[in-house]
């Protein structure tokens, strides 16, 4: 495991003196339940699962409650049923706003998406909620009124573009050689597969520019910190590999190296296999409000050509910002010139 105890343990300590009483009741209970073994029997059958005595997944109201119900009976196989209780007795916390995203289903209804949330699951009967309450950007200490409401906690990922010339990296599409009856179709070229624009694809034309914003659309190293949408600057651009910069997140400064992989796309519609190779980048001036969500802001400006059409949509999207001040809404009607009307918005 590649972690710095003593750096950890010192980021702990200065983060515990930074708790509210609620935070801190939430951090007392989770952690007495995993010191006291309250979440299950100490066992030696399964490696690393086995030895662990805490599972946080965060932004959870996210996923489909199957995904819960799954890693459950995953536990069960491993470790054993222990108890009849939930996740083998090992103590899971899960964070997240239902206000926020539900689970995104393809063609789904409201009831639909709502029936796959994990407040819809068995496992919800055998949980505790525990609440956060409090505006943690407006606890910062040594801040007048003013700054408090304009706290700084915005990385400025958008940055200026440097002077450099712009590099176009062209993707190698093909079909997966494992498709035998797809590789024999002569429909299927080269050009057409260049064509195909797929979410968390890159384009198959990709410019770059050093001092670029980019998002990484793959999870490269979750320990170094290169998970799917952390927010990089481009300091070099080789034929091959491209330097960036870190802007967001624990390890903002970092130097990192992103190679040029296989990607395979994850939309089931496509009636063949394909995969690319390209950089798992993709230019992030603007971002959607779904790849936003997580992330706190100093200015946000919110373009809304069309109505937010799910669930907590609207809400991620204004919650983004530290304080009002900072927020613009850009509305356009159907010939799409600005609307200056005042909506209500309903909950």
């Amino acid at each position: 495991m590649r972690y710095n105890r003593d750096e950890l343990q010192e980021k702990h300590d200065e983060w515990i003196q930074m708790l509210t009483d609620e935070q801190k009741g939430v951090y007392d209970k989770i952690t007495g339940d995993v010191f006291n073994n309250l979440g299950g029997p100490n066992s030696d059958l399964a490696n690393l699962v086995k030895k662990a005595s805490l599972i946080i997944w965060d932004e959870a109201p996210m996923m489909s409650k199957y995904c819960f119900e799954s890693l459950d009976r995953s536990f069960s196989d491993i470790i054993g049923d222990v108890e009849n209780k939930v996740f083998a007795g090992k103590v899971v916390v899960f964070g997240g706003d239902f206000r926020q995203v539900l689970p995104v289903i393809n063609g789904a209804g409201r009831a639909e998406i709502v029936l796959s949330a994990l407040n819809s699951s068995y496992l919800w009967d055998h949980s505790e909620v525990l609440k956060l309450t409090k505006n943690m950007r407006l606890l910062k200490k040594n801040l007048s009124v003013e700054e408090a409401k304009e706290i700084q906690d915005f990385s400025d990922w958008l940055l200026d573009v440097g002077d450099g010339e712009e590099m176009v990296y062209l993707s190698a599409d093909s079909i997966d050689p494992t498709n035998l009856d797809s590789l024999k179709n002569p429909v299927i070229t080269s050009d057409f597969l260049n064509s195909i624009k797929l979410s968390g694809l890159p384009h198959h034309s990709l410019c770059l520019k050093v001092g670029a914003p980019v998002m990484l659309l793959r999870n490269i190293d979750p320990k170094g910190g290169l998970c799917n949408g952390t927010r990089l600057q481009i300091t070099q651009m080789a034929a091959h590999v491209v330097e960036a910069r870190v802007i967001t997140g624990d390890r903002i400064g970092d130097i990192v190296l992103i190679p040029q992989i296989v990607l395979t796309p994850s939309d089931t519609k496509l009636p063949f296999k394909m995969r690319q190779r390209q950089f798992p980048l993709s230019v992030a001036f603007p971002m959607t409000i779904n790849k936003s969500q997580g992330q706190s802001l100093e200015h946000v400006g919110l373009y809304l050509p069309r109505p937010v059409f799910s669930h907590g949509q609207l809400y991620v999207a204004l919650s983004r910002v530290t304080s009002k001040k900072g927020l613009k809404i850009l509305i356009v009607n159907k010939e799409g010139k600005i609307e200056r009307k005042f909506f209500r918005i309903y909950r």
